[in-house]
C-alpha cells in the first residue's frame, strides 16, 4: 500500500511514515525503537530559577501556581529567558509528590 494512502487513512504525517520506513529498511525492527534524547539528564532551567521555585513552594501559605509563575517569569524575563514552559515547571515542582512539595511541613510524605 502506498505511504500516501496510509497517511491519509491514519493519524501520522506522510513525512513521519517516510522516516519510519527508511529506519526500518536500514536497521530492521531495531530502527523503529525509540532513541534516547540527546539532552537527556541535562537541566535546561538555570539553578537560580530552580531555587526560586523551591523557595516559593516552601512558603507558608504556598502561593498559587499563577502567582509563583508570575514571580518566576519576571525573574526569567530579567535574564532574557523565554517563559514558555515555566508554568508547567512551576506546577510540577510545587505540587505534593515532587521533592519540593514533599518538603513542606504539612506534607504527608513519609520520611525514613
Amino acid at each position: 500500500m502506498p505511504l500516501a494512502r496510509v497517511a491519509a487513512f491514519g493519524e501520522r504525517p506522510y513525512r513521519t511514515l517516510q522516516r519510519w520506513l527508511a529506519d526500518y529498511r536500514r536497521d530492521g525492527l531495531a530502527g523503529l525503537a525509540r532513541r534516547p534524547r540527546r539532552d537527556a539528564g541535562r537541566r535546561r532551567m538555570p539553578q537560580d530559577l530552580q531555587l526560586l521555585i523551591a523557595g516559593l513552594a516552601l512558603q507558608r501559605p504556598p502561593p498559587t501556581i499563577a502567582t509563583a509563575h508570575r514571580r518566576v517569569a519576571a525573574v526569567a524575563a530579567g535574564q532574557g529567558l523565554a517563559s514558555a514552559q515555566l508554568r508547567h515547571r512551576v506546577r510540577r515542582h510545587t505540587q505534593p509528590g515532587s521533592c519540593v512539595g514533599d518538603a513542606r511541613p504539612d506534607s504527608k510524605a513519609i520520611v525514613s
